[in-house]
């Protein structure tokens, strides 16, 4: 599958945290039926405390 990115940013702190979003067109698919992908996510201290993506299989979900 090829993706255009349409998005992306990564900020990272003086502490070394980050906050990541991507945003990706890709091929609509009964799967992807809108042809976007997405992630943000937050890290903290090099782990992950909040995400928000649309993975294939799983749909719209967030990650703690």
């Amino acid at each position: 599958m090829k993706a255009e990115v349409l998005f992306r940013t990564k900020t990272v702190d003086d502490k070394g945290n980050i906050v990541e979003i991507k945003i990706l067109k890709v091929e609509k698919t009964k799967s992807e039926p809108y042809g976007i992908k997405y992630s943000l996510v937050y890290i903290e201290n090099n782990k992950r405390v909040i995400g928000y993506d649309n993975h294939e299989k799983k749909g719209d979900h967030k990650h703690y």
